[in-house]
């Protein structure tokens, strides 16, 4: 086999059933669904009117360009990216920045909330276990 078809075998091996490899990439739409509807809601509040589905793509893009090692987080890159796409839907610059700016105060709350449960979970497991306190 070539390295690029070894690769995808390997990489489908860390799913132990296709029913469960399913349930991640459905998860993962859910999760992409859920973040645009909060941006799009956030964006109404700030004057922002586009199409749901417009301000979809966006974010997708967004989500590519975030893969990159060009930035730390997706800071620059995010507000570069909101500007130049919403200013093709004709929404000022200031309105598309500070919409990329909720996107990222979203983000970091997330990330804390994760954060928050996984050590919430390593404690419990830690108490379990016998370690610590």
């Amino acid at each position: 086999p070539t390295r690029r078809s070894s690769d995808l075998i390997t990489a489908t091996e860390l799913f132990p059933s296709t029913r469960s490899l399913f349930l991640a990439i459905l998860l993962s739409c859910l999760f992409q669904v859920v973040n645009t509807a909060v941006i799009w809601t956030s964006g109404l509040s700030l004057g922002v009117r586009i199409s749901p589905f417009s301000l979809a793509w966006i974010v997708a893009i967004f989500a590519v360009l975030q893969i990159l090692p060009i930035s730390i987080a997706g800071i620059g890159l995010r507000d570069l990216t909101f500007v130049t796409l919403l200013g093709l839907y004709g929404i000022p610059a200031h309105q598309a920045l500070a919409l990329s700016l909720f996107a990222f105060g979203q983000l970091c709350v997330l990330g804390l909330a994760g954060w928050v449960l996984d050590l919430r979970l390593y404690q419990r497991a830690a108490r379990f276990l016998g370690f610590g306190g």
